[in-house]
């Protein structure tokens, strides 16, 4: 096993978590920034060596300015604090993003703590704060022609490593593993070049609920001399594959069972996948699935014991009809 030597994460669910327990957005963003410490120390014990929080995105200027001012307010007080708790812990700070449209006593304090932090040899912290992966990019890209029109760069010099080098993330590498928290699945403007080859992970659990347990769960690889991965998979195939064609030698009773909790389990992650699981449209759903598997082909075929491949089939089929039933 190993663990990632760099790890980016991008910071979300803290309003509808605080909105969950009828509190202010403003609360769980407070209570975000307090996991952060937490999950700073956790990753430097468990040996990563670089770790990259999406804090605040160009995008954010958008949202409410009430909230945009909290932000920036905690934003600054934490960065202030980081100083003597980096000191503490040995950790390096930097700053990615365009920090030109923070005020000036924000970006003095950006520069002071980068400048107190640069010799630490522990865990690099890179904090991403009114940053945007494209806005990076182009940047990235006007630096290059003034340097081209200066005579400071050829054509024939710009590679992918020469470009890299014009990036906020000079001298870091690249992220091993992408780790998205409260569910949604999509980068967000984050990172792009740099997320080319990394590996994704989407939790459900919202980032002030980020713990150790799940930060450990998807940083220690399971990869080892052609992948501990590949074995599971391939075992876990074989013994389902097996287990299937028991389940169709068997028939009968057996068979109809595992295919109505099959078609159970599949309207229910469907229902998942629409986040309607616990909506009444979805409630319904599963109650009008359960209702046509125990009062209908079932009691046929328990209690009369007709067995035809139609009513086999049927009874699968009606389960996904029910999903249309819950949308109407």
């Amino acid at each position: 096993m190993r663990i990632p030597q760099h790890v980016a994460i991008i910071l979300d669910g803290n309003g509808r978590w605080a909105k969950s327990k009828g509190m202010p957005r403003n609360y769980g963003h407070t209570m975000g920034a307090k996991n952060v410490e937490v999950i700073c120390e956790d990753a430097y014990h468990m040996g990563i060596q670089y770790l990259t929080l999406y804090a605040f995105s160009t995008e954010n200027w958008n949202r409410p300015d009430t909230e945009v001012e909290a932000l920036m307010k905690l934003l600054a007080t934490y960065l202030k604090n980081c100083i003597k708790r980096a000191d503490k812990n040995n950790m390096r700070i930097r700053v990615i993003g365009d920090i030109s449209r923070l005020d000036t006593k924000f970006q003095n304090t950006i520069r002071e703590l980068e400048e107190a932090t640069k010799k630490n040899t522990g865990l690099n912290l890179q904090i991403a704060l009114n940053y945007g992966s494209r806005d990076e990019m182009i940047r990235a890209m006007k630096k290059m022609v003034k340097d081209h029109d200066a005579g400071k760069l050829e054509t024939e010099d710009i590679t992918e490593e020469c470009f890299s080098s014009y990036l906020d993330t000079k001298d870091i590498p690249d992220p091993d593993l992408l780790i998205r928290t409260s569910g949604e699945q999509r980068l967000s403007n984050y990172l792009l070049w740099q997320l080319a080859y990394s590996e994704f992970y989407f939790t459900p659990v919202p980032w002030p609920d980020f713990s150790k347990a799940e930060l450990e769960r998807q940083t220690v690889w399971r990869r080892k001399g052609g992948g501990i991965m590949f074995k599971t998979r391939l075992i876990s195939g074989i013994v389902l594959v097996a287990l299937a064609l028991l389940l169709i030698i068997t028939g009968g009773n057996v068979l109809l069972g595992a295919l109505c909790v099959i078609s159970l389990i599949g309207m229910f992650e469907l229902y998942r996948i629409f986040k309607i699981e616990k909506e009444p449209a979805g409630v319904a759903g599963n109650i009008a699935g359960l209702k046509k598997i125990i009062l209908s082909e079932p009691v046929i075929w328990f209690y009369t014991g007709y067995d035809d491949v139609r009513t086999r089939c049927t009874c699968g089929i009606d389960v996904y009809l029910c999903i249309f039933l819950s949308k109407i």
